[in-house]
């Protein structure tokens, strides 16, 4: 089983994650569909609720879109393998 991402943008982690090609300084001000997932902007508890909610409801709503985030997460998750991140850190600390 595989889940979706949806998550409110913050500064930091869930833009590289969902949108890994975009400008990580972004903030939306605006849901908007990603390579990866959907991300939502941060607002206020209410309406970052609303937006949440609504991405939600359209990805079990739309087969099409939960196909597609579904690959999505399956090739996405190779990016954060054990073996793919021991290689990173051992790179990084070598290179210190």
């Amino acid at each position: 089983m595989v889940c979706q991402l949806y998550q409110p943008t913050v500064r930091v982690g869930t833009r590289e994650i969902l949108a890994p090609k975009t400008n990580l300084d972004k903030q939306n001000k605006i849901r908007s569909k990603e390579e990866f997932g959907i991300l939502v902007p941060m607002l206020n508890n209410e309406q970052c609720e609303e937006e949440l909610a609504y991405s939600i409801i359209e990805i079990l709503k739309d087969d099409k879109i939960r196909e597609y985030y579904s690959k999505k997460s399956q090739e996405r998750i190779k990016d954060f393998s054990k073996e793919k991140m021991m290689k990173e850190w051992t790179n990084l600390l070598e290179d210190n």
